[in-house]
């Protein structure tokens, strides 16, 4: 008896995407647990031996990071100028690692319009580079730019008959989630070059990327090696960040820093006692802040600064302090001289201090006095975010390679991933790589977190002095625990008060608009967020982004827009975006249409699984990308990875990384030809199916094999024993029932 085929809207009902019959395809079972690695675990609740694994492991890695480096080139040493000589711990023998160095990849080298490529010899397309490179054309003139047999890709193997078939790209990863089959018309020549043809099957080598023939503009907001100094020694000067703590009546005490960043410090600790304290009364009136339309008719630079009286004194003020330190300059210019000469300084207040110093001071000084009073809202530079497609600030996949391919596809709004204040003003080089920010980025802005006001403040005054942002977010909704158990992310939602302090010191500070991602409430049944929002514009608050779940429903269930439109409704005075789900132009509309009072709404997840829905949301059309196009897009990327990340083997590898884990959501893209109802929608899950093309096809495959057989494609051969699994949850599905649905359909 044949089973009966399951309706569209049964499956609707059920959670999973309609794909037409024709399309499905039954699921290849995984590998079994016996071709997986082996895992022991041993259930001991002693902690000493918990401790000493620990340690163990931490040795092994620090044994394995110090075998790499010593196989590692010193680019340093190559240029003639190591400092460490004998005692360093990179490779010195040149000629050893030219000999040893892998075959160049396809292609030109990502930095060719450059003068000459910052990674030299050690660029995995060095043999392309120009006699500017001296040790290339030395050591590596004539090396094919092939690799050797032994160093093909194990998951981009071809069958003898011209067959595809989907082997584990390595030892360390399950094997294809579903069966690959064929068109039935016979698949037309590929080209010459490893291309895939016009028929989407699945280029056999490794292809060339794209390249620039225009220099790249060099990125900003990068970290000085002197300010990293200082924030190292706790010597930056953060008394303007202290004056406005004072002000406000915070209590501050940064000795706690690194307390706060261990997740160690106490509630109350560097705050004012006040998050007892009662909010500001909502019906005192509507919050006296400028409406969204008095900004309706902003510059092409998308910044409007305002000339009021108290600019104007601050000007003057300006001009008087300059004429001051011309003064100092002319007064002890000589003086500066001769005590340069003699090893002698000056001294104030009991300090000894340069010539240069006491000017500085007197300057500061002068300055501070004139300009007590911060900013007030109407006078600080504003962004109009009405019908500007906002990007979200992602967690690791929203990198700077993939803003760029937003931005390439219709994105107005980019914002820098999460970055933990604790560690800005720790000088983690790491951290301060978040905030980088590429010329394409004409609206730009940093998302900070934490949750003490003391600490923001003080990060808010770096950012003030050493990036260029338009605007500063503080992101109050991220749940998980390793933010929320440090009083910072979703945590804030339990305490206003605690909100209150942090964004009116950061707001005192910044001269941008300073801007907060909220979501609707901590806990289930329990939203408050619209409760305080209406005081957010007096304390300098100028957009805020609420995201439709609380923090106990993280990315479960559907986004809760009858709220976000309620709390847009509540909030005449502040600019709110909605977040949550969209994923086409026709969902776009709807919550636009039905939150009148919304100013725009914010792309995350969506965005990520298919980012032509930037182009989509701009021409109201549903594009049916092919699987060419999609391929394209990658390349780009890593293009783009390259020229951020290094073009030698640990930015290749480092760029496929990130690839990787941005596929772990593309993967989930259905082709709009294959489904029945069209637009998809973000929480429908897909069965195994088959695709228009062999590249369509393993372009949807859900398995991280078949992800690092296309990395293969655009980055050459993984190391050996590589491994990868997606860093994030968030890309996967919620649980639904009724999945032996597809099987009924495909059998049917």
């Amino acid at each position: 008896m044949e089973k009966a085929s399951v309706s569209a809207e049964a499956l609707l009902a059920r959670g999973l995407a309609p794909i037409k019959r024709e399309y499905i395809r039954k699921a290849v079972p995984r590998d079994t647990d016996e071709d997986a690695p082996k895992q022991v675990e041993q259930k001991n609740d002693n902690s000493t031996s918990k401790v000493a694994s620990e340690k163990k492991s931490r040795r092994k890695m620090k044994k394995i990071l110090k075998d790499q480096r010593a196989g590692d080139l010193c680019f340093n040493h190559a240029r003639g100028i190591c400092p460490y000589g004998d005692k360093c711990k990179f490779n010195h023998d040149i000629e050893a690692y030219a000999s040893s160095k892998q075959p160049d990849l396809p292609g030109q080298c990502p930095s060719s319009a450059m003068p000459e490529c910052p990674y030299g010899i050690t660029c995995r397309w060095a043999g392309t580079h120009g006699p500017s490179d001296a040790l290339a054309q030395q050591y590596l003139k004539g090396k094919g730019s092939k690799g050797a047999p032994e160093e093909q890709s194990v998951g981009a193997k071809e069958a003898q008959n011209g067959e595809m078939v989907v082997q584990p790209a390595d030892a360390a990863l399950r094997g294809a989630s579903l069966e690959v089959v064929l068109p039935e018309q016979a698949p037309q020549p590929e080209t010459t070059d490893g291309q895939q043809g016009e028929d989407g099957t699945v280029p056999r080598e490794t292809v060339a990327l794209p390249v620039s023939e225009q220099p790249e503009a060099p990125t900003t907001n990068t970290l000085d090696k002197d300010l990293q100094g200082s924030l190292r020694r706790s010597t930056y000067d953060f008394s303007r960040a202290q004056e406005v703590l004072n002000s406000l009546g915070i209590k501050s005490n940064w000795r706690f820093g690194a307390d706060e960043a261990n997740g160690k410090r106490k509630d109350g600790e560097g705050t004012e006692e006040a998050d007892q304290q009662q909010l500001p009364c909502q019906e005192s009136g509507p919050c006296d802040a400028p409406q969204p339309e008095q900004d309706a008719q902003e510059p092409n630079s998308k910044r409007l600064k305002t000339d009021n009286s108290v600019a104007a004194d601050v000007n003057a003020a300006d001009a008087v302090v300059s004429a001051a330190s011309t003064d100092i300059s002319a007064a002890d210019g000589i003086a500066a001289c001769e005590d340069e000469a003699n090893g002698s300084a000056k001294v104030l207040d009991g300090q000894q201090l340069k010539v240069f110093d006491v000017a500085w001071r007197l300057r500061n000084e002068t300055r501070a006095a004139a300009t007590e009073v911060p900013l007030r809202p109407e006078e600080k530079r504003r962004i109009d975010f009405r019908g500007k497609l906002y990007l979200a600030p992602l967690t690791t996949v929203g990198n700077l390679p993939y803003r760029r391919i937003c931005k390439e596809l219709g994105a107005d709004v980019t914002c820098g991933e999460m970055a933990l204040a604790t560690n800005l003003l720790q000088g983690q080089a790491s951290e301060w790589a978040l905030l980088k920010r590429h010329p394409s980025e004409d609206l730009f802005g940093v998302q900070v977190c934490g949750g003490y006001a003391d600490s923001m403040a003080r990060c808010a005054q770096l950012l003030e002095e050493h990036t260029d942002v338009d605007f500063v977010d503080v992101n109050m909704g991220c749940p998980i625990d390793l933010v929320c158990n440090r009083s910072a992310g979703s945590s804030l939602l339990t305490k206003p008060q605690r909100i209150q302090q942090i964004t009116r010191s950061m707001s005192s500070i910044l001269s941008c608009p300073l801007t907060i991602k909220v979501r609707k409430g901590y806990y289930d049944g329990n939203d408050n967020a619209h409760s305080w929002l209406p005081n957010a514009p007096l304390w300098g608050v100028t957009a805020a982004t609420m995201h439709g779940r609380t923090r106990q429903q993280r990315y479960t269930k559907l986004a809760d827009w009858d709220y976000i439109g309620k709390a847009a409704a509540g909030t005449p005075g502040l600019q709110l975006i909605g977040n949550g789900d969209i994923m086409s132009f026709t969902e776009y509309n709807e919550r636009m249409s039905a939150c009148p009072r919304l100013a725009t709404v914010m792309l995350a997840r969506g965005a990520l699984i298919k980012p032509w829905l930037f182009t989509e949301i701009k021409e109201q059309r549903h594009w049916d990308i092919s699987a060419g196009e999609r391929l394209d897009m990658f390349k780009r990327f890593a293009s783009h990875g390259l020229l951020h990340w290094g073009s030698d083997s640990r930015g290749v590898e480092t760029t496929r990384r990130f690839l990787l884990e941005w596929m772990s959501f593309t993967h989930r893209y259905i082709p709009i030809e294959l489904m029945e109802v069209v637009p998809q929608r973000l929480h429908w899950r897909a069965p195994a199916y088959v695709g228009r093309s062999q590249l369509e096809t393993l372009l949807a495959s859900e398995s991280a094999a078949d992800w690092v057989r296309i990395s293969e494609m655009l980055l050459g051969p993984v190391p050996a024993n590589f491994s990868f699994a997606p860093k994030h949850k968030a890309n996967a599905y919620a649980n639904t029932e009724g999945g032996m649905a597809f099987e009924a359909q495909a059998e049917g």
